[in-house]
């Protein structure tokens, strides 16, 4: 490129930022934290997923880093399963300046069983030579779903009006006037039968997607676990080595399970929020919600916060082992124990657990964990979760609407039509398991819906359950 070009490019794109910069559009952060979600989303949705790359750029990416898109450079490698993103302002040899080296690239890598990670303060080779041997799935059987592989319940059920259930289903993937809703997937399991299923925008039934934030009560599941094993105490003090002899001290694992812990931590998923920062500008997530500063005195107020969730995985990967003993407790100890084979537990950059945001199961694995708490932790005769551990999860916190890493409907706080027995595991963008006890259901809403009112869980669960045997 001539020397002329490359000082008109550099031009141009410094008159651009000074104009996002002056209307607040824009910052040399958001950038950083632009190409750290395209390239751990990309990498992470096209090998775990396997859905249509121009549907994952223009869908789930370009929408989420509006208006730093247009500056984004992004290469996919498939034969390294590497995903690269540079921008043009510091590729630019007048604008580098601006940006240290580490920070003009984004990487993301892929490791089989270990999903996508970002490359922050490591490099690909690194991060390579640490590996985890993957465990076989169970072979599921062609039994109907929740055990089997065959999916809907095909046998008459007395009292179920079926077109009445599939209009409540179709229903929730319409578009609305204003604004996209755009559901994914919905299924809906009735006494242990899958009784309707419907996908949408290349979404299959053994599709692994994100879950976001439906993450965080995977992690209680197996804090859940421990627990029975006698491997963690959750009224005891959080063993994180840096708040050894401050007053971080009296911050129990219980603390972190109820969102208690009194520690500083924006969740508003903004460019420069602290969770965006946490997840795509730091090697290690729960070292940085580690050293955010007490603000309170644990338990005396409710504060959602991802990093607390990350603080529970270090804990417990520090309980187990490594990575591949982390690896292995999930798989074998919840996973298989459930019948399901899909789950992907993405790892960081320093190979601990991403057990606040990353995991990846299909819909019909989302559904089979929301059977299993229905069940109250109990799974074709075995006591996978003690139904102890379930009712403690599903009790409220300090917090009258949060149980442990799950969302309540008590009184009818969030839906006041719907049971107020109703819980549900809820991430970013409109992910839902949602049961309802009392009505041995369990309903999976998946989806990209920024607008959450645009999602209508109240509306379409209600015609759900007026479709129900009575």
């Amino acid at each position: 490129m001539s020397h002329n070009k490359t000082l008109f490019i550099g031009v141009r794109i410094v008159l651009l930022l000074v104009a996002l910069g002056l209307t607040g559009c824009i910052s040399k952060k958001d950038l950083i934290i632009a190409k750290g979600f395209t390239a751990k989303h990309l990498c992470s949705f096209v090998f775990n997923s396997a859905l249509d790359e121009t549907y994952i750029k223009d869908t789930l990416i370009k929408p989420k880093v509006w208006p730093m898109g247009a500056f984004l450079d992004i290469d996919i490698d498939r034969n390294n399963k590497t995903v690269s993103v540079r921008d043009k302002v510091s590729s630019n040899p007048l604008l580098s300046f601006l940006f240290p080296p580490e920070d003009r690239l984004r990487q993301a890598t892929y490791r089989e069983a270990m999903g996508c990670t970002l490359l922050i303060d490591t490099t690909r080779e690194a991060l390579l030579s640490i590996s985890i041997t993957p465990l076989a799935p169970p072979i599921l059987s062609d039994q109907p779903w929740p055990y089997g592989n065959a999916g809907l319940y095909k046998q008459p059920i007395e009292g179920l009006d079926t077109d009445k259930l599939a209009l409540a289903v179709s229903d929730a993937f319409k578009e609305l006037d204003d604004g996209k809703r755009h559901t994914t997937a919905l299924l809906v399991a009735h006494k242990g039968k899958l009784i309707a299923e419907q996908y949408a925008h290349g979404l299959k039934q053994d599709t692994p997607i994100l879950g976001w934030s439906m993450t965080k009560t995977l992690t209680a599941t197996i804090t859940g676990i421990l627990q029975d094993q006698g491997k963690i105490i959750a009224d005891t003090p959080a063993p994180i080595a840096a708040w050894k002899n401050t007053d971080k001290t009296a911050i129990t694992i219980q603390h972190l399970l109820k969102m208690s812990s009194g520690l500083e931590f924006n969740e508003d998923y903004g460019d420069s929020s602290d969770v965006s920062t946490m997840l795509f500008t730091t090697p290690h997530p729960a070292d940085f919600a580690a050293q955010r500063p007490l603000i309170a005195t644990p338990g005396t107020r409710f504060g959602y916060s991802t990093g607390s969730s990350y603080l529970l995985s270090k804990i417990i990967q520090d309980a187990v082992g490594g990575p591949q003993a982390a690896y292995d407790f999930y798989q074998t100890h919840l996973f298989h124990k459930t019948h399901i084979t899909s789950a992907i537990v993405e790892f960081d950059a320093t190979n601990h657990i991403d057990g606040g945001s990353f995991a990846w199961l299909s819909p019909r694995d989302w559904a089979r964990m929301g059977q299993l708490y229905l069940n109250k932790g109990q799974w074709n005769g075995d006591q996978v979760i003690s139904a102890e551990r379930i009712d403690e999860i599903i009790t409220p916190g300090f917090s009258r609407f949060y149980g442990s890493q799950i969302w309540l409907n008590t009184d009818g706080h969030k839906w006041p039509q719907l049971p107020h027995d109703l819980y549900y595991f809820s991430g970013h963008q409109g992910q839902r398991i949602i049961v309802v006890p009392s009505k041995q259901l369990v309903v999976v809403r998946l989806g990209v819906t920024d607008d959450y009112g645009l999602i209508q869980e109240e509306s379409f669960m209600n015609d759900i359950i007026e479709a129900l045997p009575q």
